[in-house]
């Protein structure tokens, strides 16, 4: 079990500060989804509090002037920084591996292998440098999502440093003590004031700093939702906002599938319920919807049925794949489709009832699979984490 760790704020200027309204602003939700205790308390910067923001824009501009002196940290320096940052993270590897698997109830196979990942392409971009060559003259914020909180983030922060450009990261709040513990690594390792913030904030302030004049790009690791200036994911696409980056690796992946009637059947049931239902909770690319032939329709169901009901849920560290939900939050929305769906007409095939949740309450939510959906179902397109599977016919 994690124990309650201490009370972090943002990083900036090589140091943690917190703002002076601290006891009055919101913390984001930090705890351990296998046993809904906290583990942090970090702070969340509002409106109130632009005077961090204010002192991580001005100290990026001027860091970004002083690199006009090639004396100051030239790309040699830059490079000798990445490689001591990489042997941080392989010393450190089991440590920030356990972190990610106790902050998103990742698995710890999976989260040691997301590690092993961050290294090697840490190491990559050291090995060729040029590779990452791209001209910018102002700063970069990094907008990452909470799953691969170390992986995808740790590339965009790589390629700004050896590109010479400052970077603002903006980690989600649901991982936030991953970001901050690879904030102490790069702490460690003695990065310049001003080349790297890590701010906690609102929707709000996000779209203050994004819209800043001297913020050059803006790379998208996440699911945007927005006040009304902050631009969607949708528009960044439509208008060519070329501030804008939306990250390849974090593109919204397929979330249906089409059953064959040439390929191996068990091979095939196998894989769409692995992609189903195997840490679903965390995943955006886990698999919602699957269309069938009609020949195939009841055997396919059945099965998948027969595989459901044995599946045990809520528990990844005694070799349990179907984890908890991320927070009470992600909780409610799948109980709120369940509902809507049952509503709709929808009829619930099966849902799994061996929960190995460790403790009460807990943020379990049980694998289910839908059918007799109405056609054209908002389920189809829906975004919502969760283990809960549509089997639809296919036309």
């Amino acid at each position: 079990m994690l124990k309650k760790s201490r009370r972090y704020g943002h990083y900036l200027h090589g140091q943690y500060v917190h703002s002076p309204h601290y006891f009055l602003m919101s913390k984001p939700d930090l705890a351990n989804p296998l046993e809904v205790c906290e583990i942090a308390e970090v702070q969340n910067n509002d409106l109130e509090s632009n005077e961090i923001l204010e002192a991580a824009l001005e100290g990026a501009s001027i860091t970004l002037r002083e690199l006009q002196d090639s004396q100051f940290f030239p790309l040699t320096a830059r490079l000798e920084f990445l490689k001591r940052l990489e042997n941080k993270l392989s010393e450190q590897s089991e440590n920030i591996a356990r972190v990610l698997s106790g902050e998103i109830a990742l698995p710890l196979d999976l989260a040691r292998a997301e590690i092993s990942q961050s290294i090697e392409a840490l190491k990559q971009l050291i090995q060729n440098p040029l590779e990452s060559a791209e001209d910018s003259s102002g700063i970069h914020v990094l907008l990452s999502a909470f799953n691969s909180p170390i992986l995808l983030p740790l590339q965009e922060l790589a390629r700004s440093w050896i590109q010479g450009v400052p970077v603002l990261w903006k980690p989600s709040s649901k991982a936030a003590l991953s970001a901050l513990c690879l904030a102490d690594f790069i702490h460690a390792e003695a990065l310049p004031p001003g080349f790297f913030a890590l701010l906690h904030m609102q929707k709000e302030v996000v779209s203050i700093v994004i819209n800043d004049p001297r913020v050059s790009t803006v790379t998208v690791q996440c699911a945007l939702e927005k006040p009304e200036d902050f631009p969607s994911r949708q528009t960044i696409k439509n208008k060519n906002l070329v501030k804008f980056r939306i990250s390849e690796s974090h593109n919204e992946s397929k979330k249906f599938a089409t059953f064959s009637e040439s390929d191996d059947f068990n091979d095939q049931i196998q894989y769409y319920f692995e992609k189903a239902f195997d840490f679903a909770g965390q995943r955006r690319d886990s698999l919602k919807n699957l269309y069938v032939p009609p020949a195939l329709y009841q055997k396919v169901l059945r099965t998948l049925n027969e595989k459901t009901a044995e599946l045990s849920y809520g528990n990844t560290s005694g070799g349990f794949r179907v984890g908890p939900m991320i927070n009470t939050a992600a909780v409610e929305k799948i109980r709120f489709e369940k509902a809507r769906l049952l509503n709709s007409g929808a009829q619930l095939s099966i849902e799994s009832k061996n929960c190995e949740a460790l403790y009460e309450p807990n943020w379990a939510v049980a694998p289910m699979i839908f059918h007799n959906l109405a056609k054209g179902d908002s389920w189809e397109n829906s975004k919502i984490l969760g283990p809960l599977l549509a089997v639809h016919t296919l036309d």
